[in-house]
């Protein structure tokens, strides 16, 4: 690879999702994630929250899990 060349490369596995059964469209999703690029090599189990505001789905939290 080139010196100055950026790039990235992001696998997911373990996807695993639940949907909070209650009024408030919620879902936890879980997942491992390997993040490689040209400068960082990095694994990790990650947690997001979803929720669903007029009509559309947004990450309303990301971090570790």
């Amino acid at each position: 690879m080139n010196a100055g060349k950026e790039w990235i490369k992001v696998k997911l596995s373990n996807l695993s999702m639940f949907r909070n059964p209650g009024k408030e469209e919620l879902v936890i999703v879980s997942f491992e994630q390997d993040y490689q690029s040209n400068n960082l090599n990095n694994q990790m189990k990650k947690r997001q929250y979803w929720i669903r505001e007029d009509g559309d789905w947004k990450i309303i939290f990301e971090g570790a899990a």
